[in-house]
């Protein structure tokens, strides 16, 4: 009978520990996806969690002084699986409360709110796991009478359980079930636990069948909470992406938010892939039209909003200006087409699908790690067709392989190499930013070749100044560690150019006052009596508001790349070749309007490498929002 109740309490130890380490975990993944840093949290998370564990420890005594090693653990057990199952979604609320206090002038108060939250979830964790084992030990110590080994016996136990639940995150739980999906699955199992420990380890009495019942009744709470996780995770989602909304009084924070389209939402082992249609539109929405061609009635149907883990990627009414710039304007100011070219990340298709526009493109190699976005490329009914079939054509070879492994693999040489990689907002990130990477990358270019990379933060922070001229401030983008980075990688020419569009664009100005007109039309409306103006003045106002419309459009959709040649280029020469593009001669110029500063020499404290990051070098305490990616 002894050895069976042993068995069951290594079974429980192992359980107990395999629960604990997943809580944390969760907690660790949720802000990181909240806000950003993915190597910061979980280093936090981890560390928080065992000096709340050793704190836990401390108190065990004082927790439940009256109680029976066995009553108290099963306190804890019930105590664990209403934090865990709670934890996700504090931070996710948390993150919504957060935004209601921004939105309300209280923007330090609302991230103080946000990391709060986040911190006491994870403590209040890691002290209740603290407390769990050494009952553990001391019911192990009460069956076997003082038997040394089952100290160590249930130590152990407890390591693997640990070892168990940390495989299981990133390799079971997290590629099938959402954040509160794990939480809730957990905590059922904690319940599982508490009510083991009750039946082997407790004494009946009055308060055994009520215990019994306490924990039935919170198995049940969170089986149906968990066969609703579907509405759950909506709402949240809807609280994320329409925080603008969420965040606009009480009511709305607390809202269901039913009346916004649903978000399409499908996971892979690497990222969360969320779609959903646009809600309504800024005027830089509607002033795009006026710099290409007029979108069809199918697609302002189908028009998509796509983000990985939170972050935005594309809207499918203005890629084209993204997508466009990025593969023309490289090819414009080299002297021939590329034949073989490879393609890293991108897996939208959207960038092959220019690329594919020239016939002289004979060959694409295209690199990505995540095969469910390629699965969406091809086959999603509003991605696909935006793409427009790109990933099937014959002349596209897929690889589902990680970056910097193809690179520094690969015995193919290429004429050009085009990288579309996420913003680096962490160190997993950052490493594909890195001096090895371009290192590998400039090996299996051809002498004569180019590499073009998305460089995401040097088209922001630039203004217009008095004569219309785009300028930049340098110190507040990370131009510094892409130029000195790819210089210490040998690529002799480094050059930067933006995705920006001209402001003397009459259809453009057209919109735009058909914008303040409507405006104008609303308000006299509201007006109970008419007002004498000064028309003169107005006309000049308005013209005014027109220009400064414009140019925040031109801001908004302008991002910026780099061009980077094994050889020096002393003169940029650039030609429109003759396919289908919006970038007319005179938009190629201005892709190169804005000049950036260089050094001959090398400065190493901006070099980004794996062995010594300096990428991201944005704050840790920042909160995540879908629109603020640079």
């Amino acid at each position: 009978m002894m050895r069976k109740k042993l068995f069951s309490l290594y079974l429980i130890t192992f359980t107990v520990a395999a629960c604990s380490i997943l809580y944390e975990l969760l907690l660790a993944n949720t802000l990181s996806l909240m806000a950003g840093s993915t190597v910061v949290w979980y280093s936090v998370t981890i560390g928080a969690y065992l000096g709340a564990m050793g704190i836990g420890a401390f108190a065990k005594e004082k927790i439940f002084p009256k109680k029976s090693a066995a009553e108290k653990l099963f306190n804890v057990e019930i105590i664990l699986s209403l934090l865990g199952a709670s934890a996700a979604l504090a931070v996710f609320f948390s993150h919504a409360l957060s935004v209601y206090l921004i939105a309300h002038n209280w923007g330090q108060g609302g991230v103080a709110v946000f990391f709060a939250i986040g911190l006491f979830m994870i403590l209040a964790v890691g002290f209740f796991s603290g407390i769990e084992l050494p009952l553990l030990m001391e019911i192990g110590n009460l069956l076997s009478r003082g038997t040394k080994k089952i100290s160590n016996r249930v130590l152990g136990t407890d390591y693997f359980g640990s070892l168990a639940g940390a495989m299981m995150f990133p390799l079971f739980f997290l590629p099938k079930f959402s954040s509160h999906q794990i939480g809730f699955i957990v905590a059922m199992t904690n319940l599982v636990m508490a009510l083991i420990i009750l039946r082997l380890f407790r004494r009946k009495s009055k308060l055994f069948m009520l215990q019994i019942a306490l924990a039935a009744v919170l198995f049940i709470v969170l089986f149906f909470s968990f066969t609703r996780s579907g509405q759950i995770e909506q709402y949240f989602a809807k609280k994320y992406y329409y925080y603008l909304d969420s965040g606009k009084n009480i009511q709305a924070l607390f809202s269901k938010m039913d009346s916004f389209p649903e978000i399409e939402r499908i996971r892979s082992p690497y990222q969360q892939i969320d779609i959903m249609e646009p809600i309504e539109f800024s005027p830089s929405d509607i002033l795009v039209n006026a710099y290409f061609e007029a979108q069809t009635d199918e697609e302002i149907i189908n028009e998509r909003m796509l983000f990985l883990n939170g972050d935005w990627q594309l809207a499918t009414y203005t890629e084209q200006i993204y997508h466009e710039y990025f593969a023309h304007v490289p090819i414009g100011v080299s002297k021939d087409v590329p034949r073989k070219i490879l393609v890293l990340g991108g897996g939208d298709g959207m960038l092959v699908r220019e690329l594919l526009k020239y016939d002289r493109v004979e060959h694409i190699v295209h690199v990505e790690l995540d095969d469910q976005m390629i699965k969406l490329a091809k086959t999603h009914p509003v991605i696909s067709v935006a793409n427009k079939g790109a990933l099937l054509d014959d002349r596209v070879e897929i690889h589902i392989d990680d970056a910097f492994h193809f690179v520094q693999n690969t015995e193919e040489k290429f004429d050009a190499i085009y990288i579309d990689f996420p913003v680096p907002a962490d160190y997993n990130t950052s490493k594909i930013y890195s001096r090895e990477f371009y290192s590998f990358a400039g090996g299996v270019l051809n002498d004569d070749g180019f590499m073009t990379m998305y460089a995401p933060g040097i088209g922001a922070f630039t203004e217009f100044d008095e004569e219309g001229n785009i300028i930049a401030n340098e110190g507040k983008t990370p131009w510094f560690h892409y130029y000195h980075t790819l210089k210490a990688a040998g690529f002799e020419s480094v050059i930067p150019y933006l995705s920006t569009l001209e402001l003397d664009n009459a259809e453009a100005n057209q919109l735009a006052s058909l914008l303040i007109d409507e405006r104008e039309m609303n308000e006299k409306k509201q007006q109970s009596s008419p007002i004498k103006i000064d028309r003169e003045l107005i006309d000049q106002a308005r013209q005014k508001e027109v220009e400064e419309m414009i140019k925040k459009h031109v801001l908004n959709l302008q991002e910026g790349f780099i061009i980077a040649k094994k050889k020096k280029i002393y003169t940029l020469t650039l030609t429109k070749h003759d396919v289908d593009t919006i970038i007319s001669q005179k938009r190629l110029h201005l892709a190169f309007s804005v000049s950036y500063a260089k050094d001959e020499e090398v400065k190493w404290n901006y070099v980004n490498s794996i062995m010594k990051p300096t990428l991201p070098n944005s704050s840790v305490w920042r909160i995540r929002f879908p629109y603020n990616v640079e």
